[in-house]
């Protein structure tokens, strides 16, 4: 990840106010759960999505849309290059499994966590959150042991990990797996 294009992009975002936080690979680096992150995925309420890629337009090249392919129902999801570096936008976040639906947590309270980074707090989404969502997606990456290992033993957000279970069993009872997963995490 370049990180002079995350500081740009972060300086944009934070100006403008938009409600956004980091993801994916790019939260799981400043977890340090990986070396690099090839992309930077920025999370962003689904209210302030187009505002957010209106205002990185400009410094944007190879911009595309995703339809997902049919594993997302994500509302807005770009991805771009800015001064070289993969980029993804992404609001609205929802991921499609077996006939049903996951939402990701809106941003907001309680849902990102600030890191300090060259004199600046950058928004970071919760792990817990992509736990639940590498899981629903079947752990396309091979992430979820890398995860797993660094909740073991640290003080998590078992509410984090009920938000997601409530949503499964409301959705998905039949899916036994990731329900015993979570719950393996939630105590419950």
């Amino acid at each position: 990840m370049n990180e002079a294009v995350l500081l740009k992009i972060a300086d944009i975002l934070i100006e403008n106010e938009i409600r956004w936080g980091l993801g994916a690979s790019s939260m799981l680096y400043f977890y340090g759960l990986v070396e690099r992150a090839r992309d930077i995925d920025l999370i962003v309420h689904e209210d302030d999505a187009e505002r957010a890629m209106n205002l990185l337009r400009p410094h944007a090249l190879n911009i595309k849309t995703d339809d997902g392919k049919g594993k997302y129902a994500t509302k807005y999801f770009y991805e771009m290059q800015i001064d070289g570096q993969d980029v993804d936008l992404i609001g609205g976040y929802k991921i499609l499994r077996k006939g049903w639906v996951y939402s990701f947590p809106e941003l907001g309270r309680g849902t990102l966590r600030s890191i300090a980074f060259e004199g600046r707090e950058l928004p970071v989404t919760r792990i817990e959150d992509w736990y639940a969502a590498y899981l629903i997606m079947g752990d396309p990456k091979g992430r979820m042991g890398t995860i797993e290992a660094y909740f073991a033993g640290r003080e998590i957000d078992t509410q984090a990990l009920k938000d997601a279970l409530e949503q499964v069993c409301d959705r998905a009872s039949d899916e036994t797996a990731i329900i015993e997963k979570l719950k393996k995490w939630t105590h419950e």
